[in-house]
């Protein structure tokens, strides 16, 4: 999905000693909040009493690079080193890349920043600063900046990203000119009072967040465990499993017009159903067959010498009009 150049790593040599010093610095210091960025980023630790009010006790690092477009702060991201401890990273990136890419890719690579971030370390509460406006009065630079926070706010949504808002309201006037008090004359970097208003919006939603957090895990610790009673869930019957075993013999089956009887055999396998048929209407003798047809064998029909078998004698044949295996069933004729 984020396949632009925008989402392509890529170094800055001539930026290398501030990426190493950054390392050394996460080595070294058990930080919660990491801020990733521009020059916008970076210029918030220039104003030490801005930077000691808002960041200092909660253990913040600031690894923003002035002149970082997205592409390389997607490589440091990749690349640094970052501590154990970090609990949530915030990114500030986007606006060098306003000059000659289009919203789209500017957006691709934003959110391939935090999902690299992610993947660094998959608990990591990932917040998305959108773009804030430049250019001392409205410009088609600054009427993309608009379009790029509209669609990074909807694709934050859609990757569980934390989007913090950019009004326009508090940044330009109505005739939206810049305010100068929050900007510098190149109407691109902010003042000390737009660097505390920037580092107030961070800590004020990372405060929310975790109050937010302390809240689902307290109502989850005073959830109670449901205790289950063994009453609740009676022992199985085996009623049913006994039945379907069962190798009680059927009774023997007589005709009207004759006193022949066929034993049902004693067989040590799964139970099956017997079912009566009618072998042969000269002979009228009944026949306990099973269902599982398949398995029997065809035999040759044998003619009878004898129109009536005598009393006690065994048949040596098979009725013409039934095959049945001899294994099956024993006719016998009493």
């Amino acid at each position: 999905m984020y396949n632009s150049h925008t989402s392509i790593p890529k170094p800055r040599y001539d930026k290398m000693n501030i990426f190493q010093n950054h390392n050394k610095t996460a080595h070294q210091t058990a930080a919660k909040i990491v801020l990733m960025g521009d020059s916008l980023i970076s210029n918030l630790s220039l104003f030490i009493q801005v930077w000691k009010s808002y960041f200092k006790k909660y253990k913040t690092l600031n690894f923003g690079v002035g002149g970082d477009k997205i592409q390389n702060c997607l490589w440091r991201i990749e690349n640094m080193i970052l501590p154990s401890e970090v609990t949530d990273i915030f990114f500030l990136i986007g606006t060098n890349n306003t000059n000659n890419d289009h919203p789209s890719s500017i957006v691709n690579g934003i959110i391939s920043c935090g999902l690299a971030a992610r993947r660094r370390k998959h608990t990591l509460n990932i917040h998305i600063i959108g773009l804030l406006p430049r250019d001392e009065v409205m410009s088609p630079r600054r009427y993309k900046i608009d379009q790029v926070n509209k669609l990074l706010e909807t694709e934050c949504r859609t990757n569980n990203f934390l989007y913090i808002t950019v009004l326009n309201e508090e940044w330009v006037d109505k005739n939206y000119i810049l305010r100068t008090n929050l900007y510098h004359t190149d109407h691109i970097h902010l003042s000390q009072c737009g660097n505390s208003k920037l580092a107030k919006c961070i800590i004020e939603r990372y405060e929310q967040y975790q109050i937010k957090n302390s809240k689902k895990s307290k109502s989850f610790s005073n959830m109670v465990e449901p205790q289950v009673c063994s009453s609740d869930f009676p022992p199985l019957s085996l009623h049913h499993s006994a039945t379907l075993r069962s190798t009680k013999k059927l009774p023997p089956v007589q005709t009207s017009t004759s006193s022949y009887h066929i034993f049902r055999p004693t067989i040590h396998r799964a139970p099956t159903v017997s079912i009566p048929i009618m072998c042969n209407t000269l002979y009228n003798v009944p026949v306990s067959v099973s269902p599982c047809v398949s398995l029997i064998k065809s035999l040759p029909i044998k003619r009878p010498n004898k129109v009536r078998p005598s009393k006690g004698e065994k048949l040596d044949y098979i009725p013409p009009s039934i095959n049945v295996a001899p294994s099956i069933c024993n006719v016998s004729v009493r």
